[in-house]
């Protein structure tokens, strides 16, 4: 700090201070002195560059990308920054961006183990699985001896199914870091599909040996015991991996929906929601500027209220909510459907389609490119079917396209997002004592939160007990549900 006090105008002072309070693990003071030479040398790419990556490990992702860009203007083909940049945009879930950016990174620097790596990584982000194990199988072709390339590899030839390759790369990757355990716990992944379950498990423990605090060993351990049936001990070990991530300030390793069924302590579930919320808001586009109902003319038409779901089909969703479209007062409302799901040709999907005013397909639209079309249509209550169910998209709803944003039917629990103001339950679903569980208000219809669709009744041809081979006397339980929600307190119920 003297230093720079004596030479107030010499950027290499502030560089060496910067990188002093770096390894001193002081960000926010190296940042600024990074920040402070990179004013003092701005045609130096290498400062801007270091500023960014500061920038970028105080997760202060825009200021970053500035900084990256900064360098690229003073020199377009510097390839860190290309790297940097392309990582950063990632970061943000500008994923398409990040693939342009990372690929020019190659270009300019095509013997770049770690380049290729990345790109390897925002490939296999976006499903181009072939393309992702070509350039992670480049990166360990230039750096043979780095074993975080070969897991990768490995990782990416998992998803493609090809998993005895995928296990030669993490039996690799494990002989060259023996010592590493996250490279134990992706091995541990592909033993698993292999069916060597045992070894999987030994491998699993294995990595928390060496490394108790990583969460991943933990959520993974609480899977191969959930297969087996040691419910209590899947459990404890979930609860373990959960605690560690949000120590870490990490989103949790097992998701919301999931963890739900397990009718756990909801204190920790709403933790869970609010770790995977927190990522979703942070890697979507940024939020569109509210309007109000007085900019689209709101005061003199009907209020528009929009439905948003990926189960538009033959679905539960579907099955049960379809009439209440029907129901709604055309005079006050105009009802508009969004469907991001798949077209299936259901009589569900179509019932739906013709009993809303308009019935908008967005599957083939990008979430900002949805957001912005909610927002154009106007909507001033946009209602979620989905929560954290399967095919979710709540990216969409993070960039608040609507003034008033609704989650309900599709998921009982907490989204823990800032980005939904109400939850829609009954008297029932959520106990008064554990509304404090829930970030959004609660909103209680006075009998069932969920709708009934009495168009698909069918009539049931008659039969006897007899005839279906059940006693007479005895109290007949029937359940219809996936096995999974048959949980040990309902089970006890």
């Amino acid at each position: 700090g003297a230093g720079c006090a004596e030479t107030p105008d010499d950027a290499g002072a502030f560089r060496a201070f910067g990188a002093s309070l770096a390894a001193q693990n002081r960000l926010a003071e190296a940042a600024d002195a990074l920040g402070r030479a990179a004013a003092l040398d701005p045609r130096n790419p290498l400062v801007h560059n270091d500023h960014g990556g500061l920038l970028h490990d105080l997760d202060r992702l825009d200021a970053a990308e500035a900084a990256y860009r900064r360098a690229l203007a003073c020199d377009p083909d510097f390839a860190p920054a290309l790297g940097n940049l392309g990582t950063c945009l990632q970061a943000q879930g500008r994923l398409d961006e990040a693939a342009m950016v990372l690929e020019r990174a190659v270009a300019c620097a095509p013997d770049d183990a770690a380049a290729h790596s990345n790109l390897g990584t925002v490939r296999e982000a976006v499903g181009r699985i072939d393309d992702a194990i070509a350039a992670f199988a480049r990166a360990v072709a230039l750096a043979p001896a780095d074993a975080e390339f070969h897991s990768h590899l490995g990782n990416a030839l998992l998803e493609a199914a090809r998993l005895d390759e995928a296990l030669a790369a993490h039996d690799h990757a494990a002989a060259l870091a023996p010592g590493s355990a996250m490279v134990h716990n992706n091995r541990a992944l592909a033993l698993k599909e292999k069916g060597r379950g045992a070894e999987a498990e030994a491998a699993c423990r294995h990595a928390i040996a060496l490394d108790p605090a990583l969460a991943e060993p933990h959520a993974n351990l609480g899977n191969f015991l959930y297969e087996r049936g040691y419910i209590d001990e899947a459990r404890a070990a979930y609860d373990r991996a959960i605690d560690l991530a949000d120590a870490a300030g990490r989103r949790a390793p097992i998701g919301p929906f999931f963890y739900l069924q397990l009718a756990t302590d909801p204190a920790r579930h709403r933790r869970i929601a609010l770790s995977w919320s927190k990522a979703i808001a942070a890697a979507a586009p940024a939020p569109i500027t509210a309007r109000t109902r007085a900019d689209k003319g709101a005061r003199d038409r009907r209020l528009r209220i929009g439905y948003v779901s990926a189960d538009f089909r033959a679905h539960a969703v579907a099955q049960t909510i379809g009439d209440a479209f029907r129901q709604h007062d055309r005079d006050r409302f105009e009802i508009i459907a969004y469907a991001y799901g798949p077209d299936d040709g259901s009589d569900y999907r179509g019932r739906i389609a013709a009993s809303v005013d308009r019935f908008t397909d967005i599957a083939g639209l990008s979430d900002a490119t949805a957001a912005r079309r909610i927002a154009e249509d106007g909507i001033d209550i946009l209602v979620d079917l989905n929560g954290f169910t399967q095919g979710t998209r709540l990216e969409i709803h993070a960039q608040r396209p609507a003034p008033v944003q609704v989650t309900g039917i599709g998921y009982p629990g907490t989204t823990g997002a800032p980005f939904f103001d109400y939850l829609i339950v009954d008297p029932v679903l959520i106990p008064p004592d554990d509304e404090r569980f829930y970030t959004e208000r609660i909103v209680r219809l006075p009998h069932f939160y969920m709708p009934s669709d009495r168009a698909f009744e069918r009539a049931c041809p008659a039969t006897t007990r007899a005839a279906e081979g059940l006693p007479d006397e005895a109290m007949i339980f029937a359940s219809f549900h996936q096995p999974s929600r048959i949980e040990p307190v309902i089970f006890a119920a």
